[in-house]
């Protein structure tokens, strides 16, 4: 997965990929879009959070109130309403 914060991008049906700067050094275990694909979320070690406005160019660290490791994301179809899940039966909502 994700070591070291690596995130990859394409933007050709997966012909090729190219890497874009996530500003974390922790391991990512999961990222998701939003229908229509602009908004996207990625989670990972240490409770790591990131949210892309941009398609997936930029990241922004945000706060998840929990340092366990996060393995899975999701939003609902309004974009609004998301989860995320990790060890330890962690669950949380925004």
């Amino acid at each position: 997965m994700g070591g070291g914060g690596t995130i990859l991008k394409s933007s050709d049906g997966g012909d090729t990929w190219n890497a874009r700067t996530s500003g974390t050094r922790a391991k990512l275990e999961s990222v998701t879009f939003t229908a229509g694909g602009r908004t996207g979320w990625a989670v990972g070690q240490k409770g790591t959070i990131l949210k892309s406005s941009d398609g997936g160019d930029t990241w922004e660290a945000r706060t998840s109130g929990t340092t366990r490791r996060l393995e899975s994301v999701t939003f609902a179809d309004d974009g609004r309403t998301g989860w995320a899940v990790g060890i330890g039966g962690t669950i949380l909502k925004s």
